[in-house]
């Protein structure tokens, strides 16, 4: 790298006093760089944090509504079979075939009912929470708090074309192709994209209507967004490299 390749030159005299102070300089610019990664990384991870808890709790309430749901479905199969099993049995010369039938069917269409709540349940249902919107919303120009405006710096690494790039897509741009083609994102063009990127920023914190499924997803693309950050580091190591005195 061209960096790496100044570095020989950079070791064969001793640098003098404007030198050291552009490196100072530079070295103050990478830290205030390096301090802006950071916060905008903990931001991140604090709203992954709220959507992995907002899951859990979710998840906490489908599981028992499931668990009272099978109790319902053996209590009331079980005793519809053996009710409807005991009219069946002849007594006294009276043949109860039809009621036990009846009973049976009844218990029958009990647990078809059951059994389709339990696959509704499935999912663990909604609820409506209060939150503000996170680091998605800037990504997608929505609007973003200032709480969680993304640094400058940031910023501008996201809206850039990588060195190298020969499609010319942004940043930005490219990760939000891998989210299409990952199913995490609707296509531009199709309705209804627009509204789930609100419900994915918490663009409407007072009317925000979560499940499982989109916090999951939520969590899954801040992720990726706080590791495509995370790169800046490795940009910012090999500067330091480059201005850092030699031994």
């Amino acid at each position: 790298m061209e960096f790496r390749s100044k570095t020989a030159t950079a070791s064969e005299h001793t640098p003098g006093y404007e030198e050291l102070l552009v490196k100072q300089r530079l070295t103050e610019k990478v830290l205030v760089t390096m301090l802006e990664v950071r916060g905008a990384s903990a931001a991140i991870n604090r709203q992954i944090c709220e959507s992995n808890e907002l899951a859990a709790y979710l998840s906490v309430r489908r599981d028992h509504k499931i668990m009272l749901n099978s109790i319902a479905n053996f209590v009331g199969g079980g005793m519809a079979e053996i009710t409807g099993g005991s009219f069946q049995i002849p007594v006294h010369m009276v043949n109860l075939d039809k009621a036990g039938n009846i009973i049976e069917t009844i218990g029958g269409g009990l647990q078809t009912g059951l059994s389709l709540l339990a696959m509704r349940q499935q999912a663990g249902g909604q609820k409506t929470f209060e939150s503000d919107p996170n680091m998605l919303a800037k990504f997608f120009d929505l609007a973003p708090v200032p709480e969680y405006e993304c640094p400058p710096t940031v910023w501008k690494f996201l809206s850039a074309v990588p060195p190298g790039s020969t499609d010319g897509l942004t940043r930005r741009q490219h990760l939000s192709n891998v989210w299409i083609n990952l199913g995490r994102l609707k296509d531009p063009n199709q309705p209804g994209s627009k509204a789930y990127l609100q419900q994915l920023a918490a663009a409407h914190p007072r009317h925000q209507v979560v499940n499982i499924d989109l916090l999951a997803t939520r969590a899954a693309m801040l992720d990726d967004l706080d590791a495509l950050i995370a790169e800046i580091d490795q940009l910012l190591l090999e500067l330091m490299q480059v201005i850092s005195i030699p031994e």
